[in-house]
């Protein structure tokens, strides 16, 4: 499969969700994170796990952004997803290798508990000048971890940096 082109949905707009294999992109991102309001943050969750079990979008890559580790939201999120069966859980606002090892323990505990037995990659995104910095241990910290994303405009809000055009 090819990776060229990536399209954020919204995790609570089931319209969009069920279009997905017919809009081009090669991956579909499934958002629970930034896209999703916090009053709505558990019905997205439904919604996507649906999605991914009922309308899976046949020769598209899935990936779901979860809720950062500092929320409420990530670990319902983790379990569902993993659950559905998603290809990769993208997590945001990674600052450090401990935080990757949460990650694919979390990944795992929700294979075994749901008896998945597809393997489940993650993605960081770094959005912190600490994230930035501690970028390389991050990469390394663990295999199930097989990307890395910037995330540019939390980075820029978190080094106070004004945006231009």
């Amino acid at each position: 499969m090819r990776n060229r082109t990536f399209l954020f949905m919204p995790g609570n707009n089931p319209g969009m969700l069920a279009s997905a294999q017919c809009l081009g992109a090669d991956v579909v991102i499934f958002d629970l994170e930034d896209a999703v309001a916090q009053q709505e943050k558990d019905a997205a969750r439904t919604l996507v796990r649906h999605a991914l079990e009922e309308l899976r979008p046949q020769g598209v890559g899935i990936t779901v952004r979860i809720n950062g580790l500092d929320t409420p939201y990530w670990q319902a999120d983790m379990e569902a997803v993993v659950r559905a069966g998603t290809d990769f859980v993208m997590v945001p606002k990674l600052e450090n290798a401990e935080q990757v090892l949460q990650v694919a323990q979390a990944i795992e505990s929700a294979r075994e508990k749901y008896h998945v037995t597809a393997q489940i990659k993650a993605l960081a995104i770094i959005e912190s000048p600490l994230g930035l910095e501690n970028a390389y241990a991050i990469a390394s910290a663990h295999k199930a971890l097989q990307g890395i994303l910037l995330g540019a405009e939390d980075f820029t809000a978190a080094m106070g940096a004004q945006r231009t055009a």
